[in-house]
């Protein structure tokens, strides 16, 4: 049957996402329980999302912005510290209050500048995400309530901007950041 109505276009949200690229329970729980913390769900949706990009690869995508994957993500591409107790200290920088958890770091030599979820308790979601350079010391530069505007913020305030790709990648994540704040199950995290 015939309608004269335009198709409507459908709004992306977790629902609709390839249910091969979403997170099992069984990863999450494996992340829980290395950190001993829930990590948010804005966490998961930028991984889906870089995988989207590069499935084989997701961390490659970061890597033209001296940016890669670290702490919880580490456990999600597959690598291991071998010791358990290592986790609670992957990733971790001399000035980093217990408070602080990594989620990406700096390709450049010798930085110590890295991104990571602040949360009062770790009971407890992240409260935002902030950065750090340990080398300048124990300040924190509060950046977002979620990942995707905390990359966006990093890209936007850096070198990357001005060139082709740094514009591209500029625009794809400010859409999902976007996304991030309309999905309902995130809403307590990124909105």
């Amino acid at each position: 049957m015939a309608t004269d109505e335009p198709p409507t276009k459908k709004k992306k949200t977790v629902d609709s996402v390839s249910p091969s690229l979403l997170i099992d329970e069984k990863k999450r729980l494996l992340v829980e329980n290395k950190f001993l913390v829930k990590m948010p769900e804005d966490f998961y949706q930028f991984w889906t999302f870089l995988h989207e990009l590069n499935s084989e690869d997701p961390n490659n995508i970061l890597t033209p912005f001296d940016l890669s994957l670290g702490g919880p993500y580490d456990v999600l591409l597959g690598k291991s510290s071998g010791n358990d107790d290592d986790y609670l200290l992957h990733h971790r920088f001399y000035y980093d209050m217990p408070e602080f958890q990594t989620v990406l770091l700096s390709r450049k030599e010798g930085s110590q500048y890295h991104i990571g979820y602040y949360r009062d308790s770790p009971s407890e979601d992240p409260v935002f995400l902030a950065s750090n350079d340990s080398s300048q010391g124990c300040k924190l530069t509060v950046l977002s309530d979620n990942i995707f505007a905390a990359v966006l913020s990093y890209l936007q305030g850096s070198e990357y901007k001005s060139k082709p790709k740094g514009k591209q990648v500029i625009k794809c994540v400010s859409s999902s950041a976007k996304l991030c704040r309309e999905i309902p199950s995130a809403e307590s995290v990124c909105g």
